[in-house]
């Protein structure tokens, strides 16, 4: 089945609709792969504390921390990092080895900020605001605050980077209805100004149109919008002491959602554990507002429901269903489906029955 998403002349925005990790590396794959056209310039405004995880049962994995997963996908394309990226300058070359990624066809715009060894180390500082909301403390927020103070190390400065810099006009090539991928990292649950709950968020906004404003495109480029959400959301660990004392918690979830135990709750699921820290994710059940939220927000052509994998069978598969639904239509709006039950890019499908039959063969 191939998927009109990509389109001339327009933006394609992928984004996660909850707290992050919600599979939207796989869906990104899963989208590079059968889409009826190909991105021509790849853009994202990622950073070093969020990790685009792809998977396929080929036994080829790739994590991407700061390019997007669709300019990886697709070889003769640009990877514009984007003037809202945060880098880290270690992390992004071994991630253009890891990947395979030619570094004649990166660009990055100047106005990305670099990371410091201070940056990092003033996050895990046991007192900080970082270690007191869970923040994976790998320096993103320090340096956002450095940049905004005007007094942050940028890309364009960068001796390292330079050979990358380069400023693409994006508006310019949607002109020249060029095809344009957005990704949007981390989820709309996080945002600073728009998500659940402050200070246990991240230090910016994550939804399409933050996207939009970081990578310079003007909204009425904006095309089709793919959104990410899962069957049980995440948030990332709470931070503890060697000795036990919890340090930093990475906040609520929603009032109509409930924390659940991995042990006693989800005894076939395997903990997860996030990306970047390793830390055992906080899980708990869907949240119908937060769906809400996230469709307002985002207003998705598609939505992609992961983690079906995590559901007892067809009758708790067919409730989310029937929830998602009413929403959308009280929205306005009638979004294409796609569903993942497991890992890998594979383990993408396009049609209900698909994950009806899939869940009655295995639970």
């Amino acid at each position: 089945m191939t998927i009109d998403w990509i389109q001339p002349g327009k933006v394609a925005a992928l984004c996660g609709g909850q707290f992050g990790s919600e599979a939207k590396g796989n869906i990104a794959s899963f989208l590079a792969n059968n889409s009826m056209l190909k991105t021509d310039v790849a853009t994202c405004n990622a950073c070093a504390q969020a990790g685009h995880t792809t998977s396929y049962k080929s036994g080829r994995k790739f994590v991407a921390f700061h390019l997007p997963t669709l300019g990886i996908e697709h070889e003769k394309s640009i990877c514009y990092i984007n003037a809202g990226a945060i880098i880290d300058v270690e992390c992004l070359f071994k991630e253009l080895d890891d990947c395979g990624v030619d570094k004649s066809r990166v660009f990055i715009h100047p106005r990305a900020a670099v990371i410091t060894d201070a940056d990092k180390a003033a996050e895990r500082d046991v007192g900080s605001s970082q270690t007191k909301s869970g923040s994976t403390q790998k320096g993103v927020g320090e340096a956002l605050a450095s940049k905004i103070r005007r007094r942050a190390q940028l890309a364009g400065a960068f001796a390292e980077l330079k050979p990358l810099v380069q400023t693409v006009d994006l508006n310019h090539a949607l002109r020249d209805f060029a095809c344009v991928t957005m990704e949007v990292p981390q989820g709309m649950g996080l945002s600073l100004n728009h998500g659940f709950a402050y200070p246990t968020c991240t230090s910016r906004d994550a939804y399409v149109t933050s996207g939009l404003s970081d990578a310079g495109i003007h909204p009425s480029f904006l095309g089709k919008v793919a959104m990410v959400v899962r069957t049980k959301p995440i948030r990332v660990g709470n931070i503890y002491s060697p000795e036990g004392e919890m340090l930093g918690s990475s906040g609520p979830f929603y009032p109509d959602s409930v924390e659940l135990d991995w042990v006693k709750d989800l005894p076939h699921v395997v903990p997860e554990r996030t990306t970047v820290t390793k830390r055992v994710r906080r899980i708990a059940t869907w949240s119908n507002t937060q769906y809400r939220d996230a469709l307002s927000l985002n207003r998705p052509d598609i939505v992609s429901l992961t983690f079906c994998d995590y559901l007892t069978g067809p009758g708790e598969f067919n409730d989310y269903l029937m929830r998602m639904r009413a929403t959308e239509q009280e929205l306005g709006l009638n979004p294409v489906r796609l569903y993942s039950v497991g890992p890998n890019v594979e383990d993408v499908f396009t049609s209900a029955d698909e994950v009806v039959a899939w869940l009655e063969a295995n639970k």
